[in-house]
């Protein structure tokens, strides 16, 4: 293109202001943003003939684009892949430098799609363009004439940018409203055309075009580009720090140990936040770098919680002075206006809360006063499950070891009347256990309402208050439901939701809110809420990018707590451990999401001498778990167990040559404790395959008696560990009672019946017999007996010998517990 050269380029400045924090957009009027962090094939077409296409780093990681190229006929180029068309006005901001002398254009706005590199430039290709001069110095080339020259004639008019070499960044601005543009350099107006029906439609970094003869090109660089529909759109961009729900973080160390850990992250499984993450990222943001995910111990106080998020924003160098995004969900957003409550608003400048019970939530209580699982998935489940029945200890209740490994569940109990007893609302100054902290941090906001935003999820039928009545013995023994129990049938009472916090609860004290026709977790990952926080933020809605979180509900978990290496494989023994689920070596754990009740195999190979414990735990809207125990004791053992669920429990049996070690070591562990405990040798003659049937059923049965007793002494020295060994000899003595009458049915379908009504009969009067009970040992037996029930009801119906010898077994353990009241 001959007639430009000497013509000065100054269209080739893409919009980068230079802010410690970065420009962004506010609300819908954004159309494109790119801040160059990373080549963007998403939005942009690019042509890299010998790989001249550079994002380059400065020394705060922040990028910037770069085309160069040597002698050559032709120069890199980026085509925008947005049609500006589509918009009655816009405005276009652009960081940009040239370096060099040479020829070729460094941007082209366009009303027109150019074929590339098939010939030189023409008039008709462009609307303005930036071209060098040859010296250094560059031009703005326009066919729309200015308004104060009256003698432009269409076509070519030129304005000098510079006239010699121009090394600095420049932010050019061109703005098209009403027919007419305008061109700012440094906020400096430059250039004003008359009226024009000439209207850009694509953008071009770079030249699309080729020269005649090898030309030596400029150097030019983006630092980044941002269109917008509104001319007060652009707004600074700052910093944010995104805070995820109860659960996602992890440290297994410290969830399977019980310790106190900073290291706390979110792992890859829990991806329900990979749509907002991904989607910021696509508005230019970088992780580690303007973009942060606070892992936490939600298992403190939200308190607590606030000084941990206080010295991770020190540890980023996030509080420099400069402001910063906080973006939290369920209890993350509860942590983040803590977090301004307790330290101040100077280096915040908004906070989005998504779903977030800032009126607490209704699930909390049967969490906090009845140990239940909490979260709709499996890792949420998880995480909380692990803490608490890996670190429950010998003779603590359920409750009391929740309450100690995660106290900050307290912090989400609701601060409105949500207990209903017989009709009637209980105060909740009469409520043992009360949520005091998000009470007091509702009355005194110290200035948190002026950066709050609250998403309210709506439009799901949410629990919102609880019918209860008066506990029972065993729950008092257990520490259960002090303020109330749930009534059996139907407790709850709804109104509008999430599907776990209310609308009323989300949108808490402040007074700006967003209602979203989203659940509790579709507000963190699905389109229009993703869009909403994108907008909220300034950013670009349209960049919204969603990913499919995993929904899977329940899950297995197998964990060897011992010497001793952990294989877990599918039934085919072929795909194990990592193949075939979530496997951690280190901390001898296997879980697999979605658990479906197929047989599996778990085997402990030896690895070093001692005893062991094989925890089996199938979680699902209950937990269920097993503690097999097993020693080994030679050198290339390898103790192998079939899993198999059975609705909302697991049958776990020893292969063969597994049986004697698995049965040696109950026997052997009651041992500690009683070491003539099996003096008659019942157990000895139960689990001899030399005898007869009956006669093994025979001194299976006579056992029981003998475990009474054990019971009764274990009770009477308050020995938790003790009745955990009586345990422990039970349940193999009734695995030998499972594998003798497995598949046999002499026993009709009206004898299992009675068999069951005189059980339930009996399970009413040891309730009654608690209430004056005082030790857990003994709620522990009943409790023990209660999950054997409730595990008959998933046997085969036709089974009815095995279900009537199971039932017996239950009812042994019902006059267990009434003996020692």
């Amino acid at each position: 293109m001959v007639f430009l050269r000497g013509a000065v380029t100054v269209l080739c400045f893409v919009i980068f202001i230079f802010y410690s924090s970065l420009p962004t957009y506010a609300s819908s009027s954004v159309f494109f943003r790119d801040d160059f962090n990373s080549i963007n094939d998403f939005d942009w077409i690019i042509s890299d003939m010998q790989n001249e296409v550079e994002i380059i780093h400065n020394s705060s990681n922040e990028g910037l684009l770069r085309l160069s190229s040597p002698i050559d006929h032709e120069i890199p180029f980026l085509q925008l892949k947005k049609d500006l068309g589509l918009l009655d006005n816009f405005y276009i901001e652009f960081r940009y430098r040239m370096t060099g002398p040479g020829f070729g254009s460094g941007l082209i706005l366009s009303d027109k799609q150019l074929e590339p590199y098939s010939r030189e430039m023409s008039w008709d290709d462009f609307i303005f363009v930036i071209w060098p001069n040859g010296t250094g110095g560059y031009s703005i080339v326009s066919r729309p004439c200015p308004s104060a020259e009256v003698t432009c004639v269409h076509d070519e008019y030129r304005q000098q940018v510079s006239p010699t070499q121009d090394s600095q960044w420049h932010v050019i601005k061109f703005n098209y409203l009403e027919g007419v543009y305008t061109v700012y350099i440094d906020n400096v107006l430059f250039f004003e055309s008359s009226h024009s029906d000439l209207k850009v439609k694509y953008i071009y970094f770079g030249s699309p075009h080729r020269t005649i003869t090898n030309t030596a090109w400029p150097i030019h660089e983006l630092d980044y580009i941002h269109v917008s529909s509104e001319e007060d759109s652009i707004v600074q961009k700052f910093k944010m720090v995104l805070i995820p729900g109860l659960g996602s973080s992890w440290n297994l160390d410290a969830i399977m140990d019980g310790s106190t850990d900073s290291d706390w992250e979110v792992p890859e499984f829990v991806d329900l936040y990979d749509s907002l993450i991904k989607s910021i990222e696509n508005n230019g943001y970088v992780r580690d770098k303007d973009l942060y995910i606070f892992g936490y111990d939600w298992r403190k106080s939200i308190d607590n919680l606030a000084d941990d998020l206080q010295d991770y924003i020190d540890a980023m160098n996030l509080n420099t002075g400069e402001k910063i995004y906080l973006v939290g969900h369920s209890m993350g957003g509860l942590v983040a206006r803590s977090y301004v409550q307790k330290y101040g608003l100077d280096n915040v400048e908004k906070i989005v809360t998504l779903g977030s019970p800032h009126q607490g939530v209704l699930d909390a209580y049967p969490v906090w006063e009845g140990a239940a699982l909490w979260g709709d998935v499996w890792w949420e489940k998880a995480a909380l499950e692990l803490a608490v029945h890996l670190n429950r200890k010998p003779g603590e209740s359920r409750v009391k070891a929740l309450r100690s490994q995660a106290p900050g569940i307290k912090d989400l109990l609701p601060v409105y009347e949500f207990l209903v007893s017989n009709g009637l609302k209980k105060p909740l100054s009469q409520l043992s256990q009360k949520n005091e902290y998000l009470a007091e941090l509702n009355n005194i906001l110290n200035g948190a309402d002026s950066v709050m935003k609250t998403f309210m999820g709506i439009g799901i039928q949410t629990r919102s208050a609880l019918n209860v009545t008066q506990r029972t013995g065993l729950d008092k023994l257990l520490d259960r439901w002090e303020d109330g129990k749930p009534l059996a049938n139907n407790p709850f009472i709804f109104a509008d939701g999430d599907g776990t916090v209310l609308k009323t609860s989300a949108a808490g004290p402040f007074s700006s809110t967003l209602e979203i026709n989203k659940s509790h977790i579709g507000l963190a990952y699905e389109e229009n809420s993703i869009e909403s926080i994108l907008e909220e933020f300034g950013l670009d809605r349209s960049k919204a990018e969603v990913v499919e979180p995993d929904k899977r509900d329940n899950f297995l978990a197998v964990i060897l707590r011992s010497p001793g290496r952990l294989l877990v494989c599918d039934e085919s023994g072929e795909t194990c451990n990592e193949n075939f689920g979530l496997y951690f070596p280190t901390q001898k754990l296997f879980l697999l999401p979605g658990y479906g009740g197929q047989k599996i195999s778990a085997k402990v190979i030896e690895d070093g001498f001692g005893k062991y414990d094989l925890h089996v735990g199938l979680v699902y809207e209950e937990e269920d778990w097993s503690v097999l125990k097993g020693n080994l004791e030679a050198s290339n053992q390898i103790d192998g167990y079939i899993i198999e669920g059975r609705n909302d429990s697991t049958d776990i049996i020893p292969d063969e040559d597994t049986e004697n070690h698995y049965l040696n070591a109950a026997a052997s562990e009651l041992g500690l404790f009683s070491p003539s405990w099996d003096r008659g040798g019942y157990f000895t003659k139960a689990r001899d395959k030399n005898i007869a049937k009956n006669l093994r059923l025979k001194y299976i049965r006579l056992l029981r008696t003998v475990l009474r007793q054990e019971y009764k002494k274990a009770v009477k020295k308050n020995n938790p560990d003790y009745l955990l060994a009586v345990n422990a000899v039970w349940n193999t003595n009734d695995y030998l009672a499972r594998v003798l009458l497995k598949g046999q049915g002499k026993n009709k379908e009206s004898s299992v019946a009675a068999y069951i009504k005189r059980t339930k009969n009996l399970s009413q009067l040891v309730n009654t017999r608690l209430a004056k009970g005082n030790n857990l040992l003994t709620g522990m037996i009943y409790e023990f007996a209660s999950k054997k029930m409730a595990n008959i009801s998933s046997l085969d119906t036709k089974e009815f010998d095995l279900r009537a010898d199971l039932l017996m077994s239950v009812e042994y353990l019902l006059y267990t517990t009434l003996d020692n009241i």
